[in-house]
């Protein structure tokens, strides 16, 4: 985490945001989610392995930004996939994966007779692991250049909003 009360650059910059004409912030805004979304989502897709993976954690990856911070997001989506897996609920077992383990249940056939079947579930995952495999360490990695971007996209935009104003 960095940490603004010890960065006058960062300080500036923030300061420099809430200066900015209510009007040209959304433009502002917009232009540092386009920089932040093309280093972060790349940065995502570089560490997704499997399909499944890709398919829970890109859904819904993007960028939130605003006058003092910004937030990288993944595995946002509410929208169930043809697995059934919802992956703002289900992001969990593609980011730390998850233990195989046996369950029996009941099951009923299509003849309408119930019988007890054993499967093996979370094969699909890899193997548990305490720190993030996939959006985790593409934050902690772009982490500091996320900040840059987030920056130098503001104080370009506000130095092209000034010199257009005269």
């Amino acid at each position: 985490m960095i940490d603004v009360r010890k960065s006058p650059e960062l300080q500036a910059a923030i300061l420099g945001m809430r200066r900015l004409r209510t009007d040209l912030r959304p433009e502002l805004y917009k232009a540092q989610r386009q920089e932040l979304g093309d280093a972060w989502l790349p940065a995502l897709q570089r560490r997704t392995g499997t399909n499944l993976e890709r398919r829970i954690i890109m859904a819904g990856a993007r960028t939130k930004v605003s006058t003092d911070t910004f937030s990288v997001l993944a595995a946002t989506s509410r929208r169930e996939l043809s697995n059934g897996l919802v992956p703002s609920i289900h992001w969990p077992g593609a980011e730390f994966g998850a233990r195989n383990r046996r369950a029996t249940y009941d099951r009923t056939s299509v003849r309408g007779r119930v019988h007890k079947v054993t499967r093996t579930l979370n094969r699909q995952f890899r193997g548990r692991m305490a720190d993030g495999q996939i959006a985790f360490d593409a934050a902690s990695e772009i982490g500091t250049q996320l900040v840059r971007l987030w920056v130098v996209t503001a104080v370009d935009f506000i130095r092209d909003a000034a010199g257009a104003e005269g």
